[in-house]
């Protein structure tokens, strides 16, 4: 009976420690005390108990502080604790980063009392929880404090009826390439966010998105930073613009994007989900803003007619140099592929592969410029020309892209989901979590070729059996849709019963990325090319 003498002392001493927190039952436990000198066995019940640990904060959606007073309920088998651990079966309020510190201080004190030390274990925890919470509480408080205040301040700038007569309203107008704009969470914000700041423009959904935005120059600055505090990030600005109107003005007489049915005939606009680039540039070059949009966006618009001055992050400053190379890819690109591949090769065709993310992307800023990378191919290929003859009498007609990169994405994020990665917020760093560099030069990420959900920095993990180095492929399981993509593209291009047409062309090979890569259905009336390409 020695082991039922020691559940009684340990439940003494919790009593003594957590008067209140401690719930045991009086019956049970007064059997289990007639039953200490009974060498007959144990009583009937086992000894339980339960405990209410420390009050856990958390923070609500609508970013309000909640406390919380989760608790465990414990029982003692007759082999504690000399052979058999305590049975925890029944938690309330407890995640599973808590639940692991159950398990892992279980484990460390095998064949001792261990209920002291597991309270402690968690109590500490969530003290140390409560303190990043706090934090984050906190933090959130003075970013939605500073955004009343910026928003009172542009109110007090914009309001047309309180306008100084010496003062001159300054216009700013931005384009902003976002790489993702799909969830609908992140398309409710980005209007809301332009709505509070005054701002009128539009917003192109997709893969990559588009964002112009138009109004008073303090609130197109703090347009970027404000999305950032709510979640969404990688937005940069590719173009910008300001503009001074006389003294005694209004920001709304300088406006060039008339869209709204308000007072001051602006809205900001979410565009439907089949709006190419072209509309998009379309809209801009009827508001005077061709140039700027075309410009940031390194596209050549021969009927733009820009009125204003240019200063866009990809042009000279003082100071700075633009890369060589960069300009030959990006304004050069067309013309380069055109004298490479006819003159030497008599190509007629050429598909561009967009690049997938690999284990070698350590940080947001790579990802971002691999992102660029496929934003560069798709402008590339979506706005050549074909059946033109160049300065050879050489016909290089199509140009069109091979979606590697979007379905890779596509995989990976599926796999990501499964082991148990939260993919419905954004932005989502989650590809940074890697295993351990001692153990690899490269080493892996987690959610890209694992298995399972595993603590970062560890060595192994079970594998997936969708790439099998960290890198590569399984062609066994991804080979098949890779390949009968490249023969559909193939047959678009070269068949004898192919396309005739540069529309046609895009359309079909656009189709092929769409039919056979993809993982998930997904629609099938896509009027556009380029956006039928970037169909994640």
């Amino acid at each position: 009976m020695e082991n039922l003498e020691r559940q009684l002392e340990e439940i003494e001493v919790l009593e003594a420690i957590y008067p209140d927190e401690l719930t045991v039952d009086a019956r049970i436990l007064e059997s289990a005390r007639q039953h200490r000198d009974d060498e007959n066995g144990f009583p009937k019940t086992l000894l339980s108990f339960t405990m209410r640990l420390a009050r856990l904060a958390s923070l609500e959606p609508g970013g309000k502080l909640k406390h919380t007073h989760p608790s465990i309920t414990i029982e003692f088998p007759q082999e504690y604790p000399e052979t058999s651990p305590p049975l925890v079966f029944k938690t309330s309020g407890l995640d599973t980063n808590l639940m692991a510190i159950l398990q892992i201080c279980l484990e460390d004190h095998s064949g001792e009392e261990s209920t002291m030390q597991l309270v402690t274990s968690i109590n500490e925890k969530i003290q140390t929880r409560n303190e990043s919470t706090v934090v984050d509480y906190e933090t959130g408080i003075q970013k939605r404090e500073q955004e009343e205040q910026s928003q009172s301040t542009l109110s007090g700038l914009y309001s047309q009826k309180e306008v100084d007569p010496d003062s001159k309203p300054v216009i700013g107008r931005r384009i902003i390439n976002s790489p993702y704009i799909l969830k609908p969470a992140k398309i409710k914000d980005i209007k809301k966010c332009a709505d509070e700041l005054k701002l009128g423009g539009y917003a192109k959904v997709g893969k990559p998105g588009i964002i112009v935005i138009e109004g008073p120059e303090e609130g197109c600055k703090q347009y970027c930073p404000m999305l950032e505090n709510r979640g969404w990030k990688h937005q940069k600005v590719k173009g910008e613009q300001t503009k001074e109107g006389p003294a005694g003005g209004t920001v709304d007489e300088l406006r060039g994007i008339r869209n709204g049915k308000s007072a001051g005939g602006f809205e900001f606009e979410i565009l439907d989900g089949d709006t190419t680039v072209a509309d998009l540039g379309k809209l801009c070059r009827e508001a005077g803003l061709a140039d700027l949009f075309f410009g940031s966006l390194n596209i050549h618009d021969s009927s733009a007619e820009g009125k204003e001055k240019n200063t866009n992050n990809n042009t000279n400053k003082e100071g700075s140099r633009k890369n060589p190379l960069r300009v030959n890819l990006e304004a050069q690109g067309c013309r380069f592929a055109k004298l490479s591949t006819t003159r030497i090769f008599k190509v007629s065709s050429i598909v561009l592969v967009t690049p997938h993310f690999i284990n070698n992307i350590r940080t947001l800023q790579e990802w971002e410029g691999l992102l660029n990378i496929r934003f560069m191919l798709h402008n590339i290929a979506n706005n050549w020309k074909g059946y033109d003859k160049t300065e050879l009498e050489e016909n290089l007609k199509h140009i069109t892209t091979f979606e590697l990169g979007g379905n890779i994405d596509q995989i990976w994020h599926l796999n990501a989901q499964s082991i148990g990665y939260d993919m419905t917020n954004s932005p989502n760093d989650i590809f940074l979590d890697k295993l351990s560099k001692g153990c690899y030069v490269w080493p892996g990420n987690i959610d890209h070729f694992c298995a399972e959900k595993i603590p970062v920095g560890q060595c192994q993990c079970r594998r997936n059996t969708l790439f099998f180095d960290v890198m590569h492929m399984c062609m066994s399981n991804l080979g098949p849709r890779t390949m009968a993509t490249w023969a559909c593209i193939l047959k678009c291009l070269y068949s004898f019963d192919g396309c005739t047409n540069e529309m046609e062309c895009k359309k079909c090979t656009s189709m092929c990325n769409h039919d056979f890569s993809p993982l998930l259905i997904l629609p099938t009336t896509i009027d556009d090319a380029y956006d039928q390409a970037i169909h994640l």
